[in-house]
């Protein structure tokens, strides 16, 4: 058995301010620049060693990335796909069987992120706003073994779950100009 780290993310909050732009265009808001940053710095604190990122190609989630980037002590360039764009849990679970077993942070979308969060908490986690995260540590051969399992809490252990509205927003707010 392998012991590896699973982290998902959902993007940071995106503008609905123009309606010309396709949902997969939306930029991130205001809030969602100043967010992600803080969530990233969090992110770092608790997981140190991130190997691979995952992220969906939408503009969102790529920006949540750029902001993020900077916080995180691994140098690790993301993979941008659409086949994290607004998919199913199980459809993401099936992107990361291609992948080889590495301490991994997906960035993605409602519902299908937060119905895996859900999922694997072991039902603990209900809400998973923007620009939430949630680690889990996870003992398996292979990802597939994800798939195979219908006890997720018999090879994972939630060991984080942030979101930037536990934090005071003055705390957040020292983001806003980074």
């Amino acid at each position: 058995m392998t012991r590896t780290t699973l982290i998902l993310m959902r993007h940071s909050k995106s503008c609905w301010n123009d309606d010309t732009l396709s949902d997969f265009d939306r930029p991130l808001n205001k809030r969602g620049l100043r967010d992600a940053p803080f969530m990233g710095e969090r992110l770092n604190q608790a997981n140190p060693l991130i190997e691979q990122v995952l992220c969906s190609s939408s503009l969102r989630t790529r920006q949540t990335w750029e902001h993020i980037r900077p916080q995180v002590d691994s140098v690790v360039e993301a993979s941008f796909t659409t086949e994290l764009y607004h998919v199913s849990a199980d459809e993401i679970l099936n992107y990361l069987l291609t992948q080889p077993v590495k301490v991994t942070l997906i960035i993605g979308h409602n519902p299908g992120l937060s119905s895996l969060v859900y999922r694997l908490s072991g039902k603990k986690i209900h809400h998973f706003p923007t620009s939430a995260w949630a680690t889990f540590d996870l003992e398996l051969e292979s990802w597939s073994d994800l798939k195979k399992t219908s006890n997720f809490s018999a090879i994972t252990q939630l060991v984080g779950y942030e979101y930037p509205k536990q934090f005071p927003s003055e705390l957040r707010r020292t983001f806003e100009a980074q």
